[in-house]
């Protein structure tokens, strides 16, 4: 690991998330991308999907259940939920087109700007929240509610993506731990 880049994984700031059982820092683990230039803080406890499920290794896609109890054809179970974290797709320049290519014609339940605590040279400068639902049964029968945190950075753009079932009632905690993650991601060049 060169020096560069382990200044920038021991730059990440590990913050406490208020309402998801009092975690401290070693409930915690650094993910880093090296082809995307990133690093983001983690809960210890949840999963990360792996090459094995066909997931590019410089995106971070976690679930807070075992991979074993994944579900064919459907990434999280019922009370499950999955967190994407990775950086703006090729062509996207700005928030607004990298949410309008996610939402798509889906309802966007609240959309508003994040305060950031403090800003840090390396990490988010501004924060945009999207909440929204797509009907995955294609009758109206069975909705993901996905919260996104989308990451203007000084060398580029990041999200943060939570995904769960309409209705969880951890909806709440869920968030935290994503808004959390938003908050600790650091750009390494």
């Amino acid at each position: 690991m060169n020096a560069r880049w382990l200044a920038c994984v021991s730059s990440s700031v590990v913050l406490v998330v208020v309402g998801t059982g009092g975690w401290s820092a070693e409930h915690w683990r650094t993910f880093q991308s090296k082809g995307q230039h990133f690093s983001v803080r983690y809960p210890a406890s949840w999963h990360r999907l792996g090459a094995g499920q066909f997931e590019d290794p410089d995106v971070l896609g976690i679930i807070n259940f075992p991979n074993s109890e994944r579900i064919k054809g459907v990434v999280i179970k019922a009370g499950g939920a999955e967190i994407q974290v990775t950086a703006a797709p090729l062509g996207v320049s700005t928030p607004a087109e990298w949410i309008g290519r996610d939402v798509l014609d889906d309802p966007i339940i609240r959309e508003r700007d994040v305060l950031v605590p403090k800003s840090v040279s390396d990490g988010c400068t501004a924060l945009r929240e999207v909440i929204w639902r797509n009907d995955v049964s294609g009758s109206g029968k069975a909705y993901q509610f996905n919260t996104g945190y989308y990451c203007s950075t000084a060398a580029g753009l990041y999200s943060v993506v939570l995904t769960t079932w309409e209705g969880d009632p951890k909806q709440g905690d869920l968030q935290s731990v994503a808004l959390t993650m938003a908050l600790s991601l650091r750009v390494c060049q």
